[in-house]
This record gives C-alpha cells, structure tokens and sequence, in this order.
C-alpha cells in the first residue's frame, strides 16, 4: 500500500512513515487509551466463527467492494 500511494502521489515513503508516526503519536498523546482501536482486530478461533457466521449471505455494499477492488 505504501508504494502504491507513493507512486500513486509523489510522495516520498520516507516522508509519509515520519507523517504517519507522528500523526500517531499526536493523537494518541491527546486520547485516553480506552478509546483508541487498533488497526488490526485479533479474534479467538470462537469469536471468528461467530463472525463468520454473521456475515454468511451478506452482501457487500458498492463502496466497500470498490474499497477492496482498489486496495486503499
């Protein structure tokens, strides 16, 4: 994804990891750790088949597939 947006934009990756960080590091030092949501979500083997199950026959709406088609 970062060279993607990197090629995609100009930017150099140098620059966008020391902008990400310290975005990062601003918002986190102005919030209470409870409320802060990681990027990446760990669940049990139950909790995932949970989850699985609830979306069987759904289906996703036009947003999410272009999300997903375009990878950003």
């Amino acid at each position: 994804m970062l060279d993607r947006y990197s090629k995609r934009t100009g930017i150099k990756k140098g620059y966008l990891i020391e902008e990400a960080l310290r975005s990062y590091l601003i918002a986190h030092e102005g919030l209470p750790r409870d409320v802060v949501v990681p990027a990446t979500v760990v669940l049990s083997a139950a909790s995932g088949k949970k989850f699985a199950r609830e979306l069987k026959g759904r289906t996703a709406n036009a947003a999410l597939k272009k999300l997903m088609r375009n990878g950003d």
